[in-house]
């Protein structure tokens, strides 16, 4: 389960325990997030993000097919829905994006292509909801509604201006729908300071100066390599082959195929957009691309003649696509799904599990714990779940983004100094030394993990007053020394 899902579950588990958020604990993500994680947890959130994003996947490709069946030939109308979900299942459904704001992306999309070839409003006011939803999970995808103006002068061409005029006001109250309640929420229940304070910090964390462009360049280059071939060759081969089919044939095509085409390319102009805030290009900002290009690498076939041979041909195409991605998707995540419970030495899990089986066995539910880890290993914080001596529960997502919170966590473990340390010898235990931290900084934090005299402190502190007394896997299970006697 990826790092940020594992504080994404904590955080909302502490919110519905009562823990009030941006105050009692802080995060960077707007509360959609955290209402998102709140509903869907059913025990297991493993499962339940993977069945989520699963179903929704499954919604957002039957209603683009229905979008585009709507302007083309059946051909490419299924391909796009089959092309969207084969491609997207290689990426798991793991994460956030993946799994929530990609398919409200194309059930906005879907849903604004219906509205203007329909004539129906009240599919304007669904893809509001939808938007609404898509933004307060990635902020930066507010730039996608350039991409959908070509839709309003569809509709406002084919159904007259007072459609579009109405539509665009129901889109609005559709996002109204979703806004209105959490603001509503956040000014009730004392956190809105708070979110207005995240969304601040969001604007240091996303400044597009914080790399050079030369980082820029090279980051977008290694994730593009990695998006074209997650499936193989065959997706980078079907939009460069539906792409010179729908150049040569557009002539051919209907007008609302061409604004389909129109919309797609800014749709992936305006998501490519949203992966350069900040410089970090994370692979899950990338699985944004996906929705158009399933679009750009369907439509071409709206070009082709309607022959019952063409067709046959296609129908086979596309069902050997399927078969071998959904066969390469299981080989490649295989061993994942067989680690889950298992309990060897050759699986991640086995420590995270002895970890859990620590924590439980030799701490009480209600003492302190200071854990302070990353990656994988997160999900010790809602597998073992235990009150943090500051209440900033995790500080490794306030290194970089809010450097006073982490010195001020800093200084509430120094306040409050557990019995137990639970980490990865990264921020915090032997391997954290001066020389580790100087070459990690230009990546991780900057000057916060070098210059903040509260860290250094709590550093040398417990490397002083702490004993390492066991671990397993990056772990390390560090106890504080007793005090001498008198």
């Amino acid at each position: 389960m990826t790092s940020d899902n594992c504080l994404f579950v904590r955080y909302a588990r502490e919110w519905a325990a009562g823990a009030k958020p941006y105050v009692v604990w802080y995060d960077s993500k707007p509360p959609v997030v955290f209402w998102i994680f709140r509903a869907i947890d059913f025990g297991d959130p493993r499962v339940d993000v993977y069945v989520a994003g699963a179903v929704l996947a499954a919604a957002a490709a039957a209603e683009l097919r229905r979008a585009l069946l709507a302007v083309s030939q059946p051909v490419a109308g299924s391909f796009a829905g089959l092309f969207y979900v084969a491609w997207t299942g290689m990426f798991g459904y793991q994460h956030l994006y993946d799994a929530f704001a990609l398919p409200t992306a194309v059930l906005a999309t879907a849903w604004l292509g219906l509205a203007a070839a329909r004539g129906s409003r009240a599919y304007t006011a669904a893809a509001g909801v939808a938007y609404g939803v898509l933004v307060g999970c990635f902020p930066p995808a507010a730039v996608y509604l350039i991409a959908w103006l070509p839709f309003l002068f569809l509709g406002a061409r084919k159904h007259g201006p007072r459609f579009a005029r109405t539509g665009l006001l129901l889109f609005f109250v559709g996002v109204a729908g979703v806004w209105v309640p959490v603001v509503a929420h956040a000014v009730r229940g004392g956190y809105w300071d708070g979110f207005v304070g995240a969304l601040a910090a969001n604007r240091r964390y996303g400044a597009l100066d914080r790399v050079p462009l030369a980082t820029h360049f090279d980051r977008w280059c290694a994730e593009w390599y990695r998006l074209v071939t997650a499936g193989g060759a065959f997706p980078a081969f079907a939009v460069c082959g539906s792409l010179a089919g729908l150049v040569g044939g557009w002539r051919r095509v209907s007008r609302e195929v061409r604004v389909w085409a129109v919309v797609a390319g800014l749709w992936l102009v305006a998501a490519q957009a949203g992966t350069f805030p900040g410089g970090r290009h994370f692979g899950p900002y990338y699985s944004f691309l996906l929705g158009p290009l399933a679009v750009l690498g369907s439509l071409g076939w709206a070009a082709v003649p309607p022959a019952l041979s063409v067709r046959g041909f296609c129908r086979v195409l596309i069902g050997a696509f399927v078969a071998a991605t959904l066969t390469t998707h299981w080989i490649a995540r295989y061993s994942v799904y067989r680690a889950y419970d298992m309990k060897t030495t050759d699986s991640f899990r086995t420590p995270i599990w002895h970890m859990t089986y620590f924590i439980d066995a030799m701490i009480p539910a209600d003492e302190p714990v200071l854990v302070c880890v990353w990656g994988r290993d997160t999900e010790i914080y809602w597998q073992a779940p235990r009150p943090a001596p500051s209440p900033h529960i995790i500080p490794w997502n306030l290194v970089e983004i809010r450097p006073e919170l982490f010195a001020a966590w800093a200084d509430d473990v120094l306040r409050n100094p557990p019995q137990w340390i639970i980490t990865d010898n990264v921020l915090l235990g032997p391997g954290a030394t001066d020389d580790f931290l100087r070459v990690l900084a230009p990546q991780w934090g900057g000057a916060t993990l070098t210059d903040t005299p509260s860290y250094i402190r709590l550093r040398q502190f417990v490397r002083d007053r702490y004993d390492l007394v066991n671990g397993t896997g990056d772990m390390l299970i560090l106890r504080r020394k007793p005090l001498p006697a008198g």
